[in-house]
C-alpha cells in the first residue's frame, strides 16, 4: 500500500518495518511519519490517521512560519 506524502504530495509513503515508521521513498523528500510504538504492523486506518495528523502539523507550521517571517 502506498500513501500520499504530506510533505511533497507524491505517492511514496510506505511502511518501513525495520524502522517502524512511514517513510517517503523519494530522494528529494525522505519525509518520516512516526506512529505509536507497538510490535505488530499498523492497520490502514492507523496509517491514514497518522498521515492526516502529520499533514495538519505541516500546514500549521507553514502558516506559522509565513506569519513570523512576513
Amino acid at each position: 500500500m502506498r500513501c500520499r506524502c504530506p510533505a511533497c504530495g507524491k505517492y511514496g509513503m510506505r511502511w518501513d518495518a525495520r524502522a517502524r515508521v512511514l517513510l517517503c521513498y523519494y530522494v528529494d523528500c525522505r519525509h518520516v511519519t512516526r506512529l505509536a510504538n507497538k510490535k505488530e504492523s499498523p492497520t490502514i486506518e492507523e496509517m491514514a490517521s497518522a498521515i492526516l495528523q502529520d499533514a495538519q502539523n505541516i500546514r500549521s507550521d507553514t502558516l506559522t512560519d509565513i506569519v513570523l517571517t512576513g
